[in-house]
């Protein structure tokens, strides 16, 4: 969620390669956590590229895509 919970960035994540898409506008159903599995993980690390601070609807796809690129390319535990 962005600067006064009125933009947002979801987080869809394959799970088995982890790899990431972000895409604006998406909310998972409440009390589904079958929806949400790696990307809880995901979101800690977007946090890094977008503050609670900041209004989300600024960004553009291309915007969110190099951040994506970014993050798939991470070395890690998979």
């Amino acid at each position: 969620m962005g600067k006064g919970g009125t933009s947002a960035i979801a987080t869809p994540v394959e799970r088995s390669r982890r790899y990431v898409v972000l895409v604006a506008f998406y909310f998972c159903d409440p009390h589904s956590p079958w929806q949400r599995g790696s990307n809880e993980n995901t979101n800690g690390l977007l946090r890094q590229y977008f503050p609670k601070t900041v209004d989300l609807s600024a960004y553009t796809g291309t915007d969110l895509a190099a951040v994506a690129r970014q993050l798939n390319t991470l070395p890690g535990k998979r």
